[in-house]
């Protein structure tokens, strides 16, 4: 039995209040379920603390036991720990739950027949923000003179591709997200699509997305070998 923690409604119409439950996943949204772990007033005030009640021993064991949240539950589940946690483990959570959605989401499409299976791109558009970027991007933040290391951590990017017959399309180490459907028509559908340059361009200040810099030959990770 697959197993979901999600909410069930009740209250009165136009006054709506919830029930976090646990329930077999293949039990209407509102049918029966096994237990009550939660509730969720969305009439209360947003900064009530009883807005949202969480028995966190009991969700703890049917996570323990396989159970999934809902998205609102995870958001919820994900609020209350905040305030216990550090920047640093907070990140930690959402790289697993981040890893853990999409193994789920490319493993079903993976696992289809060779013939349905679709053309998969993974890939990011930017990295993550230093403390010192978020802290100075409103005023001094240039990133003409950010350091090499603060650049590749922002601009340098996962480019992953899955192309169903197992084609080399002849991805490059030195590509960037701008010739992925160029290289993708041109190389796989035969499309007449020339390359362009792969240049990666960032604004020197945060309020003047125009005025940018060429900051390409700073990223370690689109230097040719």
């Amino acid at each position: 039995m697959s197993l979901k923690i999600r909410m069930t409604r009740a209250g009165a119409k136009k006054r709506p209040y919830y029930h976090i439950v646990v329930a077999d996943s293949r039990s209407p949204r509102d049918g029966r379920f096994i237990e009550k772990v939660g509730a969720y007033n969305p009439m209360l005030k947003a900064d009530r603390e009883d807005r949202v009640t969480l028995k966190k021993e009991r969700i703890e064991h049917w996570l323990k036991m396989g159970a999934t949240p809902s998205d609102r539950v995870h958001r919820f589940l994900t609020a209350a720990e905040e305030g216990a946690m550090s920047e640093k483990e907070r990140l930690e959570v959402q790289l697993e739950y981040t890893n853990t959605r999409l193994k789920e989401i490319l493993g079903k499409l993976l696992a289809l027949p060779e013939d349905k299976r679709p053309i998969i791109i993974f890939q990011a558009d930017e990295g993550p923000e230093s403390g010192f970027y978020r802290a100075t991007r409103h005023t001094t933040f240039d990133w003409a003179d950010a350091t090499d290391d603060d650049v590749e951590v922002k601009y340098g990017i996962m480019n992953a591709w899955y192309v169903p017959g197992g084609q080399d399309l002849g991805l490059y180490p030195t590509m960037t997200s701008i010739n992925t459907f160029p290289l993708l028509f041109s190389r796989y559908f035969g499309l007449d699509y020339a390359l362009l340059p792969d240049r990666v361009y960032a604004p020197k200040r945060y309020y003047l997305n125009y005025d940018i810099t060429d900051v390409t030959d700073r990223l370690p990770s689109l230097r040719e070998n």
